[in-house]
């Protein structure tokens, strides 16, 4: 069981597909006094990943001039994780469902079916360009 620290972190990233990897090492350092399961953590940082990737390609449309801000709160067992991009946002009601045969070999659509499927809750601010994920850390 995780510890219950309250915390809050930031980061900001340039729109480059490049810098998940300072990614990955924030949220380690972020969740690293929380002790929660690996697998726990990696479902985490694939959905977060997932997030900010969809922010940088979709939102940004990879323009290193925009960036993609990331606001981590933890409190007692939950993380809520904000993620904002520069966009115009999108119809995220719109979007296709990957499992279906048609679009079984398509690319588009898994990362929030991932997201979907791991976080406790989800939900879109300002068009689609602000995602709120909520984690059970328990």
């Amino acid at each position: 069981m995780g510890k219950a620290l309250d915390n809050s972190q930031k980061l900001i990233l340039n729109s480059e597909i490049g810098h998940l990897e300072l990614l990955r090492k924030f949220l380690k350092k972020t969740f690293k006094e929380r002790e929660i399961c690996r697998s726990k953590f990696n479902r985490l940082l694939l959905c977060i990943s997932e997030g900010v990737s969809n922010a940088i390609i979709h939102g940004n449309k990879n323009n290193i001039n925009k960036s993609v801000s990331l606001d981590v709160e933890i409190k007692s067992n939950e993380a809520t994780v904000i993620i904002e991009d520069e966009g115009f946002g999108f119809d995220f009601n719109d979007q296709p469902n990957p499992t279906t045969q048609e679009n079984l070999k398509k690319e588009k659509g898994r990362g929030l079916f991932i997201i979907k499927a791991y976080a406790k809750e989800i939900d879109f601010k300002n068009n689609g360009s602000i995602l709120r994920i909520k984690f059970d850390l328990s």
